[in-house]
Order: structure tokens, then C-alpha cells, then sequence
């Protein structure tokens, strides 16, 4: 939800039911207008979630909506389809009954038109002009609309205009009057005008360009008249100016987003007031708005210490600024990692989330490393760095931070135990030498821990060294590497560890590593895949495999010997570039891909069941999977599937579908695991808490894990997912929960 609104008696920030939902890089509500009935919103987005969820089909929202006052939403009807089908929407206001639009269709070379909508005419097409798109439309008292225009010269140079569209004239023709030609005199402002609604007309703010445009001077359109006043000295000029504000009475705001100064002007002033802002810092003006009920002015801004939201009272002079103090309202944050730890107190399982993010919905303050179960949240390290990776065994998690250590320092690595020190694990921590150390991957079992990441470290005092990848064996309380040498690399300079696995399969330990790096170790090159003995402190040499530099290894399960699951990008070294779901045979040092996945995954998982008495197993991927119109996060397989064969959407007729944008990039089960050794987690009876009724699921908590969605700039939903039926398990919405 893209919306929130500031509840003026409560001085609260408060949720707007179920709104629009930014879905792609790009999108974004650029103008809200509101008549008696209706706030519309208008910009770049496809989807209002409320709407969506009235259908049993995805709606698609084209770029405007509006909200009523039981904060219900809805399309703006357009029964003689008058309103462009794919608009770009450059403008937005409102009278007391009705909404005015200028907008056209989207990637057309010509010019747009304004467009009125009420709830008894529905879209009216009113008339044509070529505004300018950057400076959207304004309304006068009596609902004339006006923005400006530029008719190029010859050599760049050209008229700035203002066009009216007259309510007495029903909007057309519109009038467009000359304002003043630029021959670029400009070398300190903007050429461009800035216009307001006021009075009985249009305050014009434009740079004087026989002075080299060194301050801003006015004109004044009058609307009843037809006429316009180009050197208007009711109101003095100014030296800079980015948005202009009327307040009660023709009173005028100024603000420029360079200076922590407001200016203000009495109706009838003859000079600006300074109201100054500097008491927060430095001050950036993001937007402002007059409220005429206790008739205050309201701004919006950036500040050192994050965004502020003030009221200013002209009632005081000059005025008077208050922090109003309704909350923060805070970027959209990132979860890297997802583990399952057992509660002790309770004989069940705890998710943990890691990321970069400060708090969790309905101000729960909770920042970077959060432990969920049915519904509640604790954060026992409250002042953590954000994470990177996380891993647990029994009631121990373990984690990285973003943040890479310097030389000298301890590589970013942690632990916690809700049993306290009776999980005691490591007293020392491994230092970096010669550069920077970060950590991208962990991994734990009953006896080991691994680190995975691009550094090299010392990890005892008789001064041993290793690089890439070490662990703590906690058998013998000592730390030790596995031997990838010093001069690793990547065609990107620093080399990754994103994915480490392990199993033990007829009495040997092998360790999978995964990422994107490339090293030698004796006669045999290993590219971003490799696997290692732990047992015997060997190396598996894979010399024939043909993966290249710059092949990219995401995920990696060991199911046997013969099936270790790999999801990445193949760079083949005698053949075309691959990418999806491959099964490796370690046996045979041979890969086959699984199905014929449209673009590459970031994470699998396994899923094993029984049909007529045979043992199955599907492997379920999530990334970002695109086949033309197809879209989805999640699919799945048999892993007995040939290479043409071709993939299922997962909730197929979800609406997790409508709301999921970006790429999967983590799977687990609820009592952790990814499915290896035929178990569909750790305890496979276990029915995680809330989801064990039938009667709401149609089914048991055994099947169930969890993923992570970064939608947009890494937005994040957390849903639960039934792996069996391939759809999404739902309580509270259609065919979608976020936690």
C-alpha cells in the first residue's frame, strides 16, 4: 500500500484500506485531487489491491483511481469509452464535484487533451492542447484550468505560454496567451513559469529574463477578464521559488527545496516574512498543503534526521512552526534471509527474518533480525546490523551483517540462543588480513558451522589462513578452511559465496559450494560449483564438467550422490549459455537441466510425496519467470523431467500473482530444510501454529514453507505455500497472507 493519511485529531499516520500497489521500478502516484466525494489519485501503477480482491479475476487499474470516505475503491467509469485506454497522466486536479484530467495516451508523438470526470457524466473529453508534461494543470475559484506551454524557435530558443480552458466556455477552445520568449538568458534559474490557482485567476511566477534571470517576477491572469497583468507588483518578487501555496484570504506560501527558509506573504504585504526551519538542521521542502479547517499550513521534508512533518500558524508573526509528531514514515526495507529455529520453550518452531529494515507495520519497531510464530514478533537483538545470511541448528541462529569488516577486524559473523549460554558455540572470531572480509552464505549442522563469503582471514594463533569459505567444528572448538587458495576470483573482481550444502551419504561428508568465483586446485578449475570431502579433506575434481567463468550457482541441494540440485546460469565452455533447474551426478561428473525453465532461478526446494504407491519428488523453484505473457515467482517439476519438458505455475489462479513482483529469493519449510534425504523438513508431522485446521485450509502443516518475494526496490511478502497442491495457503485473503 502506497497510501497513508495523517489523522489531524489523533496526530497519527493511519494505513489506507487495501491501496494501490506500486508494482514495478518506475511506478509511483504523482497527484491526488479530492471533490466532496471522492480523493483521486493519479500517477504510474496498474493495481489497487481492494479492487482486486472484490474480483474473482486481477484487476488492472490504468494509472488513476479514486477513494471514497468509507475508503472504498474504485475505477473511474468510462461508459463511452472516451478516456485513453494506456494514458499518461501529467496532470490531476478537482473542483467540489469534479475531477479534471490531462492526460494521453501512452507512447503517442502527439499532443494530449483534458478530461473531466463526475460521478453523473463519467469521463468527458473537453479539449486538446500540448501542455507541458513536467508541470501538470491548476484550478482557479471558479473551476477554470490552466497550464503552460512552449512553442519552439528556430535555434532552441522559443515562448513560454499559458493556456485557460474557460468553465463558461466548456473548456474549448482553450486560450493560450504569450508570456515571455527565452533566447537563453538563463544561467542561474529555470526558464520555466510556475503557476497557481488564485483569486479570481492565475498567479504566474516567471524568471525575469532581461536581468538574467536572477530572481523570479509575477504576472497575474485574470479569469473573468481574459486579461493578464505581465508585471503584477501586488506581490514582490522573489529570489528563488520551487512551489507556491495559497493560504486563507489570498495569503501566499513560497518554498524552494535549496533553503531552510519559508517565505510567507500577508494578502496586501508588501514584503516576505522568513519563517525559518533551520532549527531541524537543514531543511528540504518535499511538498506542503493548506489546511483550511484550522487553517494552518502543512510541510512535508528531509532532514538529517530523517523526514519531518511540521505545521506552520500565520496566526503569530511572523509564524509560528510545530513538530507534528505522527510517526516515521520509513523506506521500504529488505529481507536477505530466512532460517527455522526450534523454540525450546514451547517444543515448536520459529522463523527468523534478517534483513535491512527498521520496523514492522503498525509502528512494532523492530529492526534487522525478528523471530516470528503465529502472528507475533520478538527482536532479541534489537540494535543488530542489518543481516545477510542466517543459519541455525536446534535453538542457535546464526548470522552475518552487510556491513564487510576492515583489515585487522573480526569477520561480521554472530550468534544467539534463546537458551542462553548453554548454546554456547565459538569464544573467538576469525580476523581479516589483507583487505576487507564480507560474508554472503552460512550453513550449520550439529557439528559445523560454515562461513562463506569473499575474504581472507587468520583463524588461530599459531597464524593459519584461509580464504573463501571456513568453519567451526564445534566437536573440537576450532576453526579451519577447506583450501580454496588466495588467488580466487571472478570476472567482477570480488568473488562470491552465495550457497553452501552439505550431507553425509554412505558414511562421507561432502560439502556443495556454490556462487560465482573461479579457482584452481591442482589440475582441476572450478567455476562457481564445486564439492568437497570433508571427510577426507578432499576436493572432488569435476575437470570434465565444462562450466565456465561467469556461471552463476544461486541454490544448491544435495539430494544423493547422483542428484545435487543446482539453480543458476551455465556459462558452457563448448556449447550455448544454459540456465534453470540442473540435477548433477557426481557419479558420472554430469549435468542434465530439469525442464525447460524460461529464465533462470534463484532458489529450489523439494518436495516428496507418494502417488499410487511410488515414491515422487518435485522440485520447486523461485526467481522471476517469464514466458511472454506468463509471469510467476514460483514454479515446480518433476525431477524426473526431461529437458523439453515444461514447468507449472505455481497458484496458478492465485492473486499472490497480482501483488508478487521481482525475484524468489528464498525457500524453506516451516521446521527448516530444503527437502533433502526424501524428508519435506526437519519434523514432517509438525503443524506450525494457525494452520492446522482443516476446515480453513483443506489440508496439514506438513507440506507448508516459506518464501520470500522482493517485489519492487525489494519490497518484501513472506506467504506460506502449499508445496503439494502447488497453491498458495490463505487465511486471511485471497489465496495470500503476508506475515
Amino acid at each position: 500500500n502506497s497510501v497513508v493519511k495523517y489523522n489531524n485529531d489523533d496526530d497519527d499516520f493511519e494505513t489506507v484500506n487495501d491501496g494501490i500497489y506500486i508494482r514495478t521500478p518506475g511506478d509511483s502516484i504523482r497527484y491526488i485531487a479530492g471533490t466532496d466525494k471522492h480523493t483521486f489519485f493519479a500517477g504510474t501503477f496498474s493495481s489497487v489491491e481492494y479492487i482486486s480482491l472484490q474480483s474473482d479475476d486481477p484487476v488492472t487499474v490504468n494509472n488513476i483511481v479514486k477513494l471514497n470516505s468509507d475508503e472504498e475503491w474504485s475505477l473511474l467509469e468510462d461508459s463511452g469509452n472516451v478516456f485513453p485506454s494506456n494514458p499518461f497522466i501529467v496532470g490531476l486536479v478537482a473542483s467540489d464535484d469534479k475531477a479534471f484530467i490531462y492526460a494521453k495516451q501512452k507512447g503517442s508523438t502527439d499532443g494530449g487533451a483534458l478530461y473531466s470526470w463526475d460521478d453523473d457524466s463519467d469521463f468527458q473529453f473537453l479539449a486538446s492542447a500540448s501542455l507541458q508534461t513536467d508541470k501538470g494543470i491548476v484550478i482557479d475559484s471558479n473551476n477554470n484550468v490552466a497550464g503552460t506551454a512552449f512553442e519552439a524557435g528556430v535555434d532552441a530558443d522559443g515562448t513560454f505560454q499559458l493556456v485557460v480552458f474557460h468553465a463558461g466556455e466548456n473548456y474549448t477552445p482553450a486560450q493560450t496567451i504569450n508570456l515571455y520568449q527565452t533566447e537563453n538568458q538563463c544561467t542561474t534559474l529555470s526558464p520555466e513559469p510556475i503557476i497557481t490557482g488564485y483569486l479570481e485567476g492565475f498567479l504566474i511566477a516567471a524568471p525575469n529574463v532581461d536581468d538574467g534571470c536572477n530572481q523570479y517576477q509575477w504576472a497575474y491572469y485574470n479569469s473573468t477578464a481574459k486579461t493578464i497583468d505581465p508585471t503584477y507588483t501586488a506581490v514582490p518578487n522573489v529570489r528563488e521559488i520551487d512551489m507556491i501555496e495559497v493560504g486563507k484570504d489570498g495569503d501566499l506560501w513560497v518554498a524552494t527545496t535549496s533553503s531552510s527558509v519559508l517565505l510567507y506573504l500577508p494578502f496586501g504585504g508588501v514584503q516576505w516574512v522568513e519563517v525559518d526551519l533551520s532549527v531541524y538542521g537543514e531543511f528540504t521542502i518535499k511538498t506542503m498543503a493548506w489546511d483550511d479547517g484550522p487553517d494552518k499550513l502543512l510541510v512535508f521534508g528531509s532532514t538529517a534526521n530523517g523526514m519531518k512533518f511540521v505545521e506552520v500558524e500565520p496566526q503569530a508573526f511572523p509564524p509560528i512552526v510545530k513538530e507534528k509528531n505522527p510517526g516515521t514514515l520509513y523506506r521500504q526495507g529488505t529481507i536477505n534471509a530466512l532460517a527455522v529455529v526450534n523454540d525450546p520453550d514451547d517444543d515448536d518452531f520459529e522463523l527468523v527474518i534478517g534483513g535491512n529494515f527498521d520496523s514492522i507495520g503498525n509502528h512494532q519497531m523492530y529492526s534487522n533480525f525478528v523471530l516470528y510464530k503465529d502472528g507475533k514478533y520478538d527482536s532479541p537483538l534489537p540494535n543488530v546490523s542489518p543481516i545477510s545470511a542466517l543459519a541455525t541448528e536446534g535453538s542457535v541462529v546464526f548470522y552475518a551483517t552487510t556491513t564487510c569488516a576492515a583489515n585487522n577486524h573480526q569477520l561480521p559473523i554472530g550468534y544467539y540462543s534463546s537458551d542462553g549460554r548453554q548454546d554456547s558455540v565459538w569464544t573467538d572470531i576469525p580476523v581479516v588480513i589483507g583487505g576487507s572480509g564480507c560474508v554472503d552464505s552460512l550453513l550449520a549442522t550439529d557439528q559445523y558451522v560454515f562461513v562463506g563469503g569473499y575474504f581472507s582471514v587468520q583463524y588461530s594463533l599459531s597464524g593459519s589462513v584461509g580464504h573463501g569459505v571456513i568453519y567451526y567444528d564445534r566437536a573440537v572448538g576450532t576453526w579451519t578452511d577447506i583450501g580454496i587458495p588466495n588467488n580466487a576470483s571472478s570476472s567482477v573482481g570480488a568473488y562470491e559465496i552465495a550457497d553452501l550444502d552439505i550431507a553425509t551419504i554412505d558414511g562421507t561428508t561432502y560439502l556443495a559450494i556454490g556462487g560465482h568465483f573461479d579457482f584452481t586446485i591442482g589440475s582441476t578449475e572450478y567455476h562457481s560449483f564445486a564439492m568437497y570431502d570433508l571427510t577426507n579433506q578432499s576436493w572432488i575434481s569435476n575437470q570434465d564438467l565444462e562450466f565456465a567463468t561467469d556461471t552463476i550457482v544461486d541454490d544448491i541441494v544435495i539430494n544423493d550422490l547422483d542428484s545435487i540440485y543446482i539453480a543458476g546460469q551455465l556459462k558452457i565452455t563448448n556449447g550455448p549459455d544454459e540456465e534453470g533447474v540442473f540435477v548433477y551426478d557426481m557419479n558420472t561428473n554430469s549435468y542434465a537441466p530439469i525442464g525447460d525453465l524460461p529464465t533462470y532461478a534463484n532458489s529450489i526446494i523439494l518436495y516428496n510425496f507418494e502417488q499410487d504407491d511410488v515414491d515422487m519428488t518435485n522440485v520447486y523453484a523461485g526467481g522471476n519467470f517469464n514466458n511472454g505473457t506468463q509471469h510467476t515467482g514460483l514454479g515446480y517439476i518433476s525431477s524426473s523431467a526431461g529437458p523439453t519438458a515444461l514447468w507449472n505455475q505455481a497458484a496458478e489462479t492465485s492473486q499472490y500473482m497480482e501483488y508478487y513482483m521481482g525475484d524468489v529469493f528464498t525457500l524453506i519449510y516451516t521446521t527448516g530444510g530444503f527437502g533433502a534425504n526424501d524428508t519435506n523438513g526437519y519434523e514432517p508431522s509438525y503443524t506450525p501454529p494457525g494452520n492446522g485446521d482443516s476446515s480453513d485450509s483443506g489440508m496439514s502443516g506438513w507440506g507448508i514453507f516459506f518464501l520470500t518475494a522482493f517485489i519492487l526496490l525489494s519490497v518484501v511478502v513472506i506467504i506460506g505455500v502449499a508445496a503439494g497442491g502447488g497453491y498458495v495457503y490463505f487465511k486471511k485473503r485471497n489465496n495470500y497472507q503476508e506475515l
